[in-house]
């Protein structure tokens, strides 16, 4: 256990691509993070600019 260690992502990426042909609902990428200090109680957030073709979903939250 690391005492005070902030929360992070494990797989953290600038871009993403998907096929034209990909049908609605298909996953684009998937974010994950961890923190180390497991009694910490910490505040994880992740935004995405708004647009018509896109959202950001928050599965088990």
């Amino acid at each position: 256990m690391v005492s005070g260690a902030s929360p992070y992502f494990t797989n953290a990426v600038t871009t993403a691509s998907i096929s034209v042909g990909a049908i609605i609902g298909t996953t684009i990428y998937t974010v994950s993070y961890t923190d180390d200090d497991v009694h910490d109680i910490s505040t994880l957030s992740v935004t995405m600019d708004t647009h018509a073709f896109f959202s950001l979903d928050k599965p088990g939250l």
